[in-house]
């Protein structure tokens, strides 16, 4: 129950939680679903017939225990029967604890007469335990928040998000001013969205590196480093303007072939020249130094792939060198727990001393003891480099037969606290920034906000970020977080509280309740052992002295997660929070998240327009494209497609400039490129095209392209392919490179071999299709047969195939690394 969308006193008995209570025949340790492990009742009383913890619980089961109350008429003794409902045991087994004032063994009693208390350090009760559900009045807690300087723990480095892995931000260079503006204030301005600390971006690599490929800045050795390609440096240069104390996070998802010598594909090796592989990312960092005027605070090896050691030490090295001894590193930055490189920091000092973070992928809040203990004994922080990835469909998304919608807000709210309470991390990063891209690829709907729309400039803020500012606005890197126990720390019934400190006597704790089903991530859920359904509790936060803040109330922040997610339910302002003899307390609510802090926060409000969609006639002649940059609304899937200017006749065109396969692990086969609306079945695309004089040169065009990407395979649909003397008609792009798996196929008419720029024109309705070079239809007068518009399906994404509908988008590419041009682009579609 709530008012105005702030919490109130929940007075009604929580039902339906606990199915084998207290007192029933399935009464068991499973029937005490509130962890009070770490926490001291009071009110319980001492039954000492009871010799095992074991025992204590099915003790709890059957007995009845006296409850004191006030003096009524039908207890005018002041007392009661009730059943059992708390137990707790205590076990001493070593003289540090043999002076506490308690005895040993079994304690039993009722929610409804109980108070507990979390264990501190200077009063470190060894207790276990556990309660039913509770009755009314609702369970009450006491936390302990400890500042003082002696209290601080790790060194807090922050939350951040990923615009990278791959190609999830190319359609905001396309968004009308105003609202990319809106977006990424959304995103980066402190006190009004997601107000992030940290962006980590690619370095592009010409390859897919998940729903996109990006741009290198060094295509081939012999050329010069050219920092104008690609958009992560508006992302970049726009998020620092709004947060001048931002962290930028740079990582290779995937190398151009040189680097390894010119081996390209999933076995190339960036590695064999460890000197030659660090030069190319420290080209990258010097452009963003002097072109941008962008620091990069920490670099990372290579996207969830191995490293050797000798590389880090050899990149550490050329930083140095460069100038850049503030860049820090982070490795491994892969799901794998590396043994290779955690074996050399244990056993190298120079490994040891040059890796500034150990990254890991999705940790579900959690890594391995012995990755932890080296981390603990070489003082290098524990970071998730990658975490999240949980799909949340916008609102304003297509409709689709999708099997995957998650609560990516609870997701996140918990994962934060988690990550810190479980496996001391001290830097959760999420993937990703903004889906600023086409839809019904294979991961959508997995940013913080949604940007599919720079036709109108339509946006949708996600719940994930809000979840974000929960920690983000009251916070900043160099923060200290507050040590397990005495500022952060499990909640009894269920959820998570973090504390952390600033160098101003800022105080802040994020607490969230989410029970598992509204926080299940993409990969990862609450912790095994504790508490699924979680139940609501009045908190009491008891302030230490020295961490009073100066004024005498807290801010408060709420939000409800999970279900019915709604503008009016996400990050909502709440009445201040008195301080009443240095504490503090709140009702916690299951699926909501709290935040009590020092620091007054805000958030921004816009109204973004109504959804646009891609509009049945478009055409670009690409002469308002400034070389070398991309086309606005063309998404590169693999290679690299810039503007330049044309061969052989006046103004700009866009030419393929990768000249191999790169070094990638996500199945690339030729360069190529979509555009459109991925739910159009009926296409008219015209192109020219301009093949380099080589044999082997060949283009295509083509509609309904949609469908598998990464995993090894690429998208199917309608692809009408030309080279000097030939023309094909192929379903799959994979298919425009080979022989023998081609619907139709044909010698091009004399007519049609023409030098120079020629004009390719594919038509698709229904079950046929249509081609023509330079007006001349090369095709069957009846059409080449192709399939009726079908459902796409995707590679496997979190152990599903996800159905993305019928139709598809228009697209275009080279057979080949080949340096062919394009221009004139008309795509009418429907």
């Amino acid at each position: 129950m709530h008012t105005n969308g702030g919490p109130v006193l929940l007075w009604a008995t929580v039902v339906g939680l606990c199915a084998d209570g207290a007192g029933s025949k399935a009464c068991g340790p499973t029937s005490f679903r509130r962890n009070l492990t770490g926490f001291h009742c009071l009110g319980l009383a001492h039954h000492h017939n009871v010799t095992s913890e074991r025992g204590c619980t099915e003790a709890c089961c059957r007995r009845s225990v006296l409850v004191h109350t006030d003096a009524t008429p039908e207890s005018p003794r002041g007392a009661r029967e009730s059943r059992c409902s708390v137990w707790q045991w205590l076990e001493l087994t070593d003289a540090a604890h043999s002076t506490l004032a308690a005895t040993p063994g079994c304690w039993l009693g009722a929610v409804e007469s109980s108070e507990c208390t979390q264990d501190d350090a200077a009063h470190p009760h060894p207790w276990v335990g556990g309660a039913t559900t509770p009755a009314s009045p609702t369970l009450a807690t006491v936390y302990t928040v400890d500042a003082t300087p002696a209290m601080l723990g790790r060194v807090f480095d922050g939350v951040g998000a990923i615009s990278g892995g791959g190609g999830e931000t190319v359609l905001l260079p396309a968004y009308p001013a105003a609202q990319r503006t809106e977006i990424l204030d959304y995103l980066f301005r402190p006190a009004f969205g997601a107000a992030l600390h940290i962006l980590k971006i690619e370095i592009g690599g010409d390859a897919l590196s998940t729903d996109g490929a990006e741009p290198s800045h060094r295509h081939t050795e012999s050329e010069e480093p050219d920092f104008r390609r690609g958009y992560e440096w508006l992302v970049a240069s726009e998020a620092a303007a709004r947060n001048p104390q931002l962290k930028l996070y740079a990582l290779p998802w995937e190398w151009p072939a040189w680097v390894g010598g010119g081996q390209g594909g999933k076995t190339g090796d960036p590695f064999g020249n460890v000197s030659r592989a660090a030069q190319y990312v420290v080209d990258w960092i010097h452009g963003a130094d002097k072109v941008y005027g962008l620091a990069v605070h920490y670099v990372g090896v290579w996207n969830e792939r191995p490293c050797p050691p000798a590389y880090v030490t050899a990149l550490r090295g050329a930083l140095d060198a460069a100038g850049f001894q503030a860049t820090a590193i982070v490795a491994p930055d892969e799901g794998q727990i590396a043994p290779e490189l955690l074996a050399a920091i244990a056993t190298d000092p120079t490994v040891a001393a040059a890796v500034a973070a150990l990254g890991f992928h999705y940790p579900n809040s959690d890594v391995p003891r012995a990755v932890a203990a080296l981390a603990d004994r070489h003082a290098i922080p524990l970071w998730a480099s990658e975490d999240d990835s949980t799909v949340e469909p916008a609102p304003s998304a297509p409709a689709t037969p999708r099997p995957r919608a998650q609560p990516a807000g609870g997701c996140l709210a918990r994962t934060i606290n988690e990550n810190y309470i479980q496996a001391n991390i001290t830097a959760t990063i999420v993937w990703n920034l903004v889906m600023a891209r086409y839809p019904q690829l294979r991961w959508d709907y997995t940013a913080l906000v949604s940007a599919t729309d720079p036709f109108n400039g339509h946006y949708d803020v996600m719940p994930a970020a809000w979840a974000a500012a929960h920690t983000t606005q009251f916070t900043a890197p160099g923060w200290r977080l507050l040590k397990h126990g005495t500022g952060s720390g499990w909640l009894a019934n269920g959820g998570t509280y973090v504390g952390y400190a600033g160098p101003a006597g800022e105080l802040t704790v994020v607490i969230e309740k989410m029970d598992a089903a509204e926080s299940n991530c993409e990969r990862g859920s609450r912790a095994p052992g504790h508490m699924d359904v979680t139940v609501a509790e009045n908190a009491t936060f008891v302030l230490q002295t020295a961490t009073r803040p100066g004024n005498d109330s807290f801010a408060l922040w709420a939000s409800h997660f999970g279900g019915n997610e709604s503008a009016t339910t996400l990050f909502q302002r709440q009445p201040n929070v008195p301080v009443v003899d240095g504490k503090v307390t709140l009702e916690i609510l299951p699926n909501w998240v709290y935040t009590l802090s020092t620091v007054p926060g805000g958030r921004g409000s816009t109204t973004p327009p109504a959804q646009g969609r891609f509009p049945a006639s478009y055409t670009d002649d690409f002469e308002s494209c400034v070389p070398p940059a991309m086309p606005l609304l063309v998404a590169p899937m693999s290679g690299a497609f810039e503007c330049t200017a044309a061969t052989g006749r006046p103004g700009i065109s866009v030419r393929q400039t990768s000249p191999a396969m790169s070094i990638c692990d996500r199945g690339d086969v030729t360069p190529y490129s979509i555009i459109g609306d991925g739910f159009r079945t009926t296409y008219n695309v015209s192109l020219d095209v301009l093949l380099p004089p080589s044999s082997t040169s060949a283009a295509f065009i083509g509609g309904r392209a949609k469908g598998p990407v990464g995993a090894g395979t690429g998208m199917d649909g309608i692809f009408f392919v030309v080279n000097a003397t030939h023309w094909w008609v192929a379903l799959h792009v994979n298919e425009t490179v080979s022989t023998g798996l081609h619907s139709a196929r044909g010698r091009l008419p004399a007519a049609t071999l023409v030098h120079g720029w020629q004009t390719l024109e594919l038509t698709v309705a229904g079950s046929l299709a249509h081609g023509k070079v330079n007006g001349h239809s090369v095709s069957p007068a009846a059409g080449v047969r192709i399939p009726a518009p079908y459902d796409h399906y995707t590679s496997k994404v979190g152990k599903l195939v996800v159905n993305l509908g019928a139709g598809g988008y228009a697209t275009f590419g080279s057979v080949g690394y080949s340096p062919v041009e394009f221009d004139a682009l008309s795509v009418q579609s429907s």
